[in-house]
C-alpha cells in the first residue's frame, strides 16, 4: 500500500467572491428586517410586502444558482473507504463537546491510501470510540488525493 502525504489542496472558492456574497447577504437580510420593523411601526403594508418580496426573490436567486452543483455532487455516487486513526489530540475545554485533531490514513477501493488531517468537534462521551488504530468507514464524495509535497518526506513521520 503506497501513502501519499502532503498540503491540503488550495481552496476551491473564491475569497472575494465569498466576502463580496457574505456582504449581499447581509444586506439583504438587514433590508428585510428593517422593512419588516419599520412596515409595522409605520403602518405600512407595501413597504412589509417588500421587504419579504426581496427577501423571497434572493432566496430563489441562490437556489437557482446552485442547482448547477448540487447536480454535480448528485452525479457522483459516494465512495466507501478504509480510515484508520492514526493518531488524535483533543483540546481541553469547559464544554461537552471539545475539539479533537485527527490524523487519519484514508485507502479508497481504486485509489493510493493518502493522509489527512483534520479538527471536529467531539462530545466527552464518545472519544473513546475514537481512540487510535480504530478504523471508521467514512462514506464521502470522491474527491482526488492530495498533491505530493515538492520535497520528499519519511511516510513515517508523526
Amino acid at each position: 500500500m503506497t501513502i501519499t502525504t502532503g498540503a491540503a489542496p488550495p481552496p476551491t472558492q473564491n475569497r472575494s467572491v465569498m466576502l463580496a456574497r457574505g456582504f449581499f447577504t447581509g444586506g439583504v437580510t438587514g433590508v428585510f428586517l428593517a422593512g419588516v420593523v419599520v412596515g409595522i411601526v409605520l403602518g405600512s403594508v407595501p413597504l412589509i410586502v417588500g421587504g419579504a418580496f426581496l427577501l423571497a426573490v434572493y432566496v430563489l436567486i441562490r437556489y437557482l444558482a446552485g442547482m448547477p452543483r448540487r447536480a454535480g455532487e448528485a452525479a457522483v455516487p459516494p465512495c466507501l473507504a478504509l480510515a484508520t486513526i492514526e493518531s488524535r489530540e483533543a483540546v481541553v475545554g469547559e464544554a461537552s463537546d471539545v475539539p479533537v485533531r485527527f490524523d487519519l490514513t484514508v485507502a479508497p477501493d481504486d485509489a493510493p491510501a493518502y493522509r489527512v488531517e483534520f479538527t471536529q468537534d467531539i462530545n466527552v462521551a464518545y472519544l473513546p470510540d475514537c481512540s487510535a488504530r480504530t478504523a471508521p468507514a467514512p462514506r464521502g464524495r470522491r474527491s482526488p488525493p492530495p498533491a505530493p509535497p515538492r520535497r520528499s518526506r519519511s511516510p513515517c513521520r508523526r
